[in-house]
């Protein structure tokens, strides 16, 4: 194992050496065991109601602490990624289905119809119907 890193040590050297550009050794982020959990929860669990407390208590961590570190390794807040997740759904649920619009909110994990309009269109910058409009118009 030594044997291997020096001579990874020596490889960085002679490279450093013969580039122009400066570059620095960056350590790889993996997410912590937690986050990865909280995050594969999220993606199964979308449609149930979920709050930063719940997956506080999944995790055994803070609800802030918790929220700092997947914000930091996915780069978005957990619930913001719930949020993301259940739009995702809600497109393909609009693309592929011809359920109401009120019945996908619910399917998603919305809590009323009101709140996927203004998710929707804050996330996709127009309607639901909208959306399933141009998507229909799309393949004709």
């Amino acid at each position: 194992e030594q044997i291997c890193k020096h001579m990874l040590d020596i490889l960085i050297l002679q490279l450093r050496r013969i580039t122009d550009s400066p570059f620095d050794l960056i350590t790889a982020q993996h997410p912590s065991k937690e986050c990865a959990s909280v995050k594969r929860y999220l993606d199964s669990n979308y449609g149930e109601s979920i709050t930063l407390d719940h997956l506080s208590a999944l995790s055994h961590l803070n609800k802030y602490y918790l929220s700092h570190e997947f914000t930091r390794y996915y780069g978005i807040s957990p619930i913001s990624y719930l949020t993301h997740r259940r739009i995702e759904v809600c497109k393909n649920l609009l693309e592929n289905t011809d359920h109401e619009i009120s019945d996908i909110a619910h399917l998603a994990g919305f809590s009323s119809q009101s709140y996927l309009a203004q998710s929707f269109r804050k996330y996709c910058g127009m309607t639901a119907g909208e959306y399933r409009r141009s998507k229909k118009n799309q393949t004709i």
